[in-house]
C-alpha cells in the first residue's frame, strides 16, 4: 500500500514502510533527491512540534535566503540584500547561520572583531547585543560564531525566537537569515516555521532547479503557509521556455516520484521576484582590485553585444517555432571560428538545423527541408562575409585571452612579463577601423553606438599603462595596516562608504573624476584621429561630440574599478545586474509590507 505524505502544520506525519523502502531503493540521481527530500521532511517535522512563540511582527519581517545546492550565489544573495536594504534607510540584521558562508570574508573582519562574540549561545547573557556587530549604518550582523550544527539549532532558535524577540522586533524592521545550502541536515529547516518568507537562490541549470524543486518541497511540507519566491542569480531569458518558477517546479517533478511532486497547491505558491542577469559587474565583485580587469571585463561584454548585433536576423525563410529561431541564433553566437570558406559555412549551418525542435519538421516535405537548408547556409555565409563582424570576433576571442592571462597572472603573482594588453588594443582598433569602413546606412544603430562607447575604452587601454594614473586610483581607495605591517585594502571601510553616502570618500571620487577627464578626452581624440574613426564619436544632437555621454562612461567605469573585488553589488550601480537586485528588493520590501514605495524605491 503506499501512502503520500500529508504534512499537518507543525505535527509529525507518518508514512507506510513500503514508502520509505520505495524511498530507499537505488543510488541514482533520481532516488537521492528523493530520499534526501523525505528523510528533510520527516527529520524536521519530528522536530517541529509547534510554532515558537515568537512575536508575529518579526514573523513577519523575517525572510530566509535557501538554495537547494551550494555555489549558486546564496550568501551572496543574502548579503547584497540586507546591504541594499540599509543602504535604503531600513534597520537591517543579517543571521549568518551557513558553515560555509564566506560572509565574514567579504566583509573583511578580522579574527580578533568575531572572537570578541561568545561562540558559545550562554543562557547568562541577557542582551542580544553579546551576539551581535554592529557593522555598517542601519547593518548589523547577528551569531557570525554560532554556526548550525546538529543539535545547536534548537537552541539558537529560542535565542532568537523567544528569549530576544522582543529585542529583535524592536531594534529592526528587517531580518535575513542566511541558511545553510541544501537540506542534508534536517533540523536546520526547523528555522522555517519561525519566518513568513523563504526567498530560494537557483541559478539556470539543471542540476540547480532539481535540487532548489526539492528544498521547495521539504520547506512547504514543514510550513505551508510560507510565502516562497524565487531568486534567479545569472539569468538568462534564452534558458527558460515560459516562466521561470514553473520550470523550476517541472525539472523537479522529472526526477522524484509522484509522492514527491511538488503538488498544483503548493507550486502556486512559488513566484519569481528576482532575475539578476549574467553581468560582468557579477565577475568584477570576485576578483581582487583591478583596473586591468574591470577594463577587461567591459571590454568583453561590449564585444560579445557587438557581435550579436552585427549578426543579421534569420530569414523568414527559415521556418521554425520562435523557440528554434532563439536557439539557432544564441547557438550562432557561440560559433567563434567561423570563416569564410564553403566547408566551415556548411558545417555551421548544418549543425543550426539539427537544433530545431522535433515538432518544427513534422509534415515537412523534401522541398521544405532543401529550403530551409538553403537559407540558413546563406545567413551563416552572410555573417561570415561580413568583415566587422568576423573582426569582432577575433577581438572578442583575443579579450577572452586577455582575461585568462590576467587570472594567471594574479594566482600565480608572477612578474608581468609580456604585456597582453597589446594584442588586445591592437584586435580593437582593428574592429573600430572595420567598423567605421562601412556606410552608417548598412549597419544597425546599436553597432554604431557601442562602437563609440568601445572607442573610449580602447583609450583607456593606453592611459592605463601609466603609472601616474594607476597610483590616482589607488590614492582613493581606502587602506588598513596589517599586524605585519603592511599597508592592504579597507574593503569594510569602503562598503561602509557606499552605504553611508560618505562625503569626505565621494569628494575623493570626483576629483579623480576631475584630473582625468580632460586625459581621457583628448586621449579619445587623439586615437579616433589616428585611426581615422572619427565617425565613430559620440555626438549629441547638434551633432558636437557629447561630452556629457563621455563624462558618464568616465564616471561609471570610475566607480566599478574602484569597487571591484568589493563583493557587494552596492558598488557597481547602473549595471544591470544591481538594477535587476534593487529592483527585486524593492518588490520584496512591499510583499512583506515593511517599506513605502517611497523608502522601498530610493
Amino acid at each position: 500500500m503506499r501512502c503520500a505524505i500529508r504534512c499537518v502544520p507543525y505535527h509529525v506525519s507518518s508514512c507506510t514502510p513500503s514508502w520509505l523502502q520505495y524511498i530507499a531503493v537505488g543510488r541514482d540521481w533520481r532516488n537521492g533527491i528523493a530520499r534526501s527530500t523525505h528523510l528533510a521532511i520527516l527529520s524536521t517535522m519530528q522536530s517541529v512540534e509547534r510554532r515558537p512563540a515568537a512575536h508575529a511582527s518579526l514573523v513577519r519581517k523575517s525572510v530566509a535566503v535557501g538554495s537547494g545546492k551550494g555555489g549558486v550565489g546564496k550568501s551572496t544573495t543574502a548579503l547584497n540584500l540586507a546591504l541594499l536594504c540599509a543602504r535604503n534607510g531600513i534597520r537591517v540584521a543579517l543571521v549568518d547561520l551557513d558553515p560555509l558562508s564566506n560572509i565574514a570574508v567579504i566583509l573583511d573582519l578580522a579574527r580578533s572583531t568575531l572572537d570578541s562574540i561568545p561562540e558559545q549561545i550562554d543562557a547568562s547573557l541577557e542582551s542580544l547585543s553579546s551576539y551581535s556587530l554592529s557593522l555598517f549604518p542601519r547593518f548589523d550582523l547577528l551569531f557570525p560564531r554560532q554556526k548550525l550544527g546538529r543539535g545547536e539549532s534548537q537552541l539558537l532558535r529560542t535565542a532568537l525566537f523567544e528569549r530576544y524577540a522582543a529585542e529583535l522586533d524592536q531594534r529592526y524592521e528587517l531580518v535575513v537569515f542566511d541558511m545553510p545550502a541544501g537540506i542534508s541536515h534536517a533540523e536546520n529547516l526547523a528555522f522555517l516555521p519561525c519566518v513568513g518568507t523563504l526567498l530560494v537562490v537557483v541559478q539556470p541549470e539543471p542540476t540547480s532547479q532539481v535540487s532548489a524543486g526539492g528544498y521547495l518541497k521539504a520547506a512547504l511540507e514543514i510550513a505551508p503557509d510560507l510565502r516562497v519566491l524565487l531568486w534567479h542569480n545569472r539569468f538568462s531569458a534564452e534558458a527558460y521556455e515560459g516562466l521561470p518558477a514553473a520550470q523550476v517546479i517541472a525539472q523537479y517533478n522529472c526526477y522524484v516520484p509522484r509522492e514527491l511532486q511538488l503538488e498544483s497547491p503548493q507550486a502556486q505558491r512559488i513566484r519569481d521576484v528576482a532575475y539578476v542577469p549574467n553581468d560582468t559587474a557579477l565577475d568584477l565583485l570576485q576578483h581582487r582590485y583591478s583596473p586591468e580587469t574591470t577594463l577587461a571585463y567591459r571590454i568583453h561584454g561590449l564585444l560579445d553585444m557587438l557581435q550579436d548585433v552585427l549578426l543579421p536576423p534569420l530569414p523568414p525563410e527559415v521556418g521554425a517555432s520562435s523557440i528554434s529561431r532563439m536557439r539557432i541564433r544564441r547557438a550562432m553566437l557561440r560559433e567563434m571560428s567561423l570563416r569564410a570558406s564553403d566547408r566551415s559555412v556548411a558545417e555551421v549551418a548544418e549543425r543550426l538545423v539539427g537544433l530545431r525542435l522535433e515538432r518544427d519538421s513534422i509534415g515537412e516535405d523534401a522541398a521544405a527541408s532543401r529550403r530551409l537548408r538553403y537559407a540558413l547556409y546563406g545567413w551563416v555565409a552572410a555573417a561570415a562575409r561580413s568583415r566587422p563582424r568576423q573582426a569582432a570576433l577575433r577581438a572578442l576571442t583575443e579579450s577572452q585571452h586577455y582575461l585568462e592571462w590576467l587570472e594567471q597572472r594574479t594566482e600565480t603573482r608572477a612578474a608581468e612579463g609580456q604585456d597582453r594588453s597589446r594584442r588586445l588594443e591592437v584586435r580593437v582598433r582593428t574592429l573600430l577601423q572595420e567598423i567605421a569602413g562601412v556606410d552608417s546606412a548598412g549597419l544597425p544603430y546599436e553597432a554604431g553606438t557601442a562602437a563609440g562607447v568601445l572607442l573610449f575604452y580602447a583609450a583607456m587601454i593606453n592611459l592605463q599603462r601609466s603609472d601616474n594614473l594607476r597610483q590616482r586610483f589607488s590614492a582613493v581607495v581606502p587602506r588598513k595596516r596589517e599586524s605585519d605591517g603592511r599597508l592592504v585594502r579597507d574593503r569594510r571601510s569602503q562598503i561602509a562608504h557606499l552605504i553611508d553616502h560618505d562625503g569626505e570618500y565621494h569628494a575623493r571620487f570626483l576629483e579623480l573624476i576631475r584630473v582625468l577627464y580632460p586625459l581621457v578626452t583628448r586621449q579619445i581624440g587623439r586615437l579616433a584621429r589616428a585611426l581615422d574613426v572619427e565617425s565613430l564619436l559620440l555626438r549629441d544632437g547638434n551633432g558636437t561630440t557629447n561630452a556629457q555621454a563621455y563624462l558618464k562612461l568616465l564616471t561609471r567605469y570610475t566607480h566599478e574599478t574602484l569597487h571591484s573585488g568589493l563583493g557587494v553589488i552596492i558598488g557597481m550601480p547602473n549595471t544591470p545586474a544591481y538594477m535587476s537586485a534593487h529592483r527585486a528588493c524593492r518588490d520584496l520590501l512591499q510583499l512583506m509590507h515593511i517599506a513605502g514605495d517611497a523608502k522601498a524605491g530610493r
